[in-house]
């Protein structure tokens, strides 16, 4: 009897301080759109894709910031 009462008890102080340490975390995400642009040249057709990300409820124009690199991948 006393083993079940002190599980019992021990059970519902770790819920209670499971419950107490939970918080909602709220996260303005920013919103991904994947574009890609062709080239006008007919004779060398080229696309350029890339991620166009907008801060989370913005309405206003923003800066920008553009970022290339060269074929060999992002850390060359």
């Amino acid at each position: 009897m006393q083993t079940t009462t002190r599980l019992t008890l021990f059970l519902a102080a770790n819920i209670l301080t499971t419950t107490a340490q939970a918080e909602i975390i709220e996260r303005n995400l920013p919103i991904i759109s994947y574009v890609s642009f062709r080239s006008l040249d007919p004779v060398k057709p080229l696309t350029v894709s890339g991620q166009l990300r907008v801060p989370a409820g913005t309405k206003d124009k923003v800066p920008a910031v553009v970022i290339v690199h060269a074929s060999g991948g992002v850390d060359t």
